[in-house]
């Protein structure tokens, strides 16, 4: 398995879920890569629509759109830009989720490689 990065305590990237994949299924390496690579294509297509994605026991992933405004340099406070309206994703979640990454639930709890 691939070395975690430093810089945060834990990062988790995509050939880190592959190998994990690899090793709890009987999935080849290049298999396992399309199945990441679906469910990353599919989650995007479904967000750019502006479907919301639910994941029980996880969250809920929905597309919002941010309005337009107005935004000032501080240090020229006269110089004025419009920031134009875009469109964002928002992460909300689930009860379980929260109180497992608040220690509140009584599983054991350890790293993602651990697992």
């Amino acid at each position: 398995m691939r070395s975690i990065n430093t810089k945060f305590k834990y990062t988790l990237t995509k050939s880190h879920i592959v190998d994990k994949l690899v090793q709890k299924t009987s999935l080849s390496s290049g298999e396992a890569l399309k199945v990441v690579d679906t469910i990353i294509e599919q989650m995007s297509e479904c967000l750019v629509s502006g479907a919301r994605i639910e994941l029980r026991e996880f969250g809920i992933f929905e597309p919002k759109t941010l309005r337009s405004m107005v935004g000032r340099n501080p240090l020229k406070p006269k110089n004025i830009c419009i920031i134009p309206e875009r469109r964002t994703v928002t992460f909300h979640p689930s009860k379980k989720f929260r109180d497992r990454l608040n220690g509140k639930d009584k599983k054991p709890t350890g790293t993602y490689a651990d697992a």
